[in-house]
């Protein structure tokens, strides 16, 4: 009951120090983020409050309303840490946030910083009030006590000796409020504080590796989660901090726009860490070996995207042409596609850094990201400095299946998969390719290259449908892409990727059907993937029909190409390919 806590510390032998400090601590505590982004502050508050002899009945008193006040004052501490974070003392914070230990106080989250001062204001002014009220009524008792004899007749009763232990708490002993009045620190520190941290600090190291091991597997799983935008499972992971080896069993990462499959799954590995970097909350691993992972593999449990996980399909800034075409255009089931190029673009973006001359300044990406995932998530990622907070210097898995193609064994090796790129001096890359020979995929920095070779065209487009008709049924299908990705737009392409078919039909809209041996035809592509755009050259068209051995269809092609417009464009690609919808 609150009024018997308030009781407590008027009546009880709280000093005025014990209730500032703890009004202070308590406040800050409420201020405080999540426990994962500020987990070492968590523990040097709690531990403070603890030892400091501050009283826990005014913490909690205090912390309780703190904690609504935080939440509706984000954006102030929002703007409190950006002045800390990005003004003339952030050479202090960025030394603390690279530093072993501190580097665990989360301070390079702008709402950290600013709830950490905001929340001592807070609290300080609280616990101003609260001793100055304390003081009142001790003294206002203490008159009462030295003056009136009815004072103590009346507080003698039974009744009132009753009523006062159910609502106010035990009495304050032999003392009288005199003696509390004047009795303004007391205790500095308590002494079953110190026994407590002192048990704590000791089962620490004696169980150091299994509480080692549970932490890091609780902090991979949410930096996992973070990056991937969707659940992560991590399970059975074990670290010897004295060889430092890293085991994991199993790991799991949802897929953010499939939630009921998992993007990637391995059953586990064992790889080198760095304990050295572990102190500054950096995880480093030198080289993973995984000898069998999956893709596209349905999950036990739907996963859920998480929030502060990076934002779904973005659409283009740039009005796309009359002649440019979207994925809804041209696939039967647009939202499958779209998802697939969305999350490509979301793994692209995490490994390219953003180095077009457009990219957008701090101030814009903190309000961007503001409006996506609130400020909590929001943090000084400039200030981290050295070494990447991850790194994976070296990643090989031997045989990767993707459900998509069942048929299909692929080899990946990656290298410096890192959160910050621009703190690592090889650029990042991934290499991806069929043991079969038909497909390779590399990106390494600001380039992309995709190569696939003699699949079934059946298999990989048989989702196409243009102007209600299947454009191509049958044989097999070249595509070549070699061009540069820019991540400072969000990951734009600006090139063109070419289409190759062997001995398939091929039928456009509005004109008889053709059989081509090989027809080679160059897409132009823009935008970013999650909402590419597509279009075609009539010329190029003409040309590839040419080749091809189909003249009567070119010259069909061309005569339309230079009919009259009527009021609906008319051109040639608003004939081959539909409408833009």
């Amino acid at each position: 009951m609150i009024t018997r806590e308030i009781g407590k510390i008027v009546r009880g032998k709280a000093t005025p120090h014990q209730v500032a400090s703890a009004a202070v601590l308590g406040a800050i505590l409420a201020f405080l983020p999540a426990f994962d982004q500020a987990a070492g502050l968590y523990v040097l508050v709690v531990g403070t409050l603890l030892v400091l002899n501050a009283n826990l009945g005014v913490a909690l008193l205090v912390a309780l309303p703190s904690k609504l006040v935080a939440v509706a004052a984000a954006p102030l501490s929002f703007a409190i840490g950006r002045m800390l974070l990005d003004g003339p003392l952030s050479w202090l914070f960025g030394w603390l946030i690279n530093a072993p230990l501190t580097a665990y106080f989360g301070l390079e989250y702008y709402v950290t910083t600013g709830g950490l001062v905001l929340g001592a204001a807070f609290g300080g002014a609280l616990g101003w009030m609260l001793v100055t009220m304390l003081q009142f009524l001790r003294s206002t008792f203490a008159e009462l006590e030295r003056d009136t004899e009815e004072f103590w007749e009346f507080t003698d009763k039974r009744w009132v000796k009753l009523t006062s232990f159910l609502f106010l708490g035990g009495g304050r002993g032999k003392r009288t409020y005199d003696d509390l009045l004047h009795n303004k620190v007391g205790l500095p520190v308590r002494p079953a504080g110190l026994v407590l941290l002192g048990v704590a600090l000791a089962l620490t190291l004696v169980f150091q590796s299994s509480l080692s091991s549970s932490f890091l597997a609780n902090s991979l799983q949410r930096s996992l989660e973070r990056t991937n935008g969707a659940t992560v499972d991590v399970s059975g992971l074990d670290l010897d901090l004295g060889r430092g080896r890293l085991t994991l069993a199993g790991l799991a990462l949802a897929d953010p726009d499939a939630p009921d499959r998992d993007a990637f799954r391995a059953t586990g590995f064992v790889a080198d860490v760095s304990t050295t970097d572990l102190l500054r909350k950096r995880f480093t691993i030198d080289r993973i070996v995984i000898a069998d992972a999956t893709s596209g593999e349905a999950r036990a449990t739907r996963g859920e995207r998480t929030r502060g996980g990076p934002p779904g399909v973005v659409r283009s800034p740039e009005a796309p042409t009359e002649e440019a075409l979207s994925i809804a255009d041209v696939f039967e089931d647009p939202l499958t596609w779209q998802a697939r190029l969305t999350a490509m673009q979301r793994w692209i973006e995490r490994l390219a850094p953003a180095t077009a001359p457009e990219a957008e300044g701090l101030r814009e990406r903190l309000e961007r990201r503001a409006q996506e995932v609130g400020h909590s998530e929001l943090r000084a990622s400039h200030l981290i400095q050295g070494r990447p907070r991850f790194l994976i210097s070296e990643l090989v898995i031997d045989a990767l299946h993707i459900a998509a193609l069942e048929d299909e064994t692929f080899e990946l090796h990656a290298r410096n998969l890192t959160t910050q790129p621009h703190l690592v001096e090889g650029v990042s890359s991934v290499e991806l390719s069929a043991r079969s020979g038909r497909l390779e995929a590399f990106l390494a920095g600001d380039r992309v290259r995709l190569a696939v070779q003699s699949l079934s065209v059946d298999h990989v487009a048989g989702s196409l449908l243009v102007g209600g008709v299947r454009p191509v049924v049958g044989g097999t299908l070249d595509l070549i892409l070699d061009a540069p990705w820019s991540a400072g737009r969000t990951g734009h392409l600006s090139t063109s990727i070419t289409v190759k078919l062997h001995d398939s039909l091929l039928t456009l809209p509005g004109l008889p059907s053709a059989v081509v041996n090989r027809f080679e035809l160059p897409i132009q592509l823009s935008g970013p993937l999650g909402d590419l755009a597509l279009g075609v050259d009539d010329e190029a068209l003409v040309a590839a029909l040419i080749d091809a051995g189909q003249e009567a269809l070119a010259e069909r092609v061309r005569a339309r190409a230079l009919e009259p417009q009527t009021e609906t464009p008319d051109d040639l690609i608003g004939q081959v390919l539909p409408e833009r919808r």
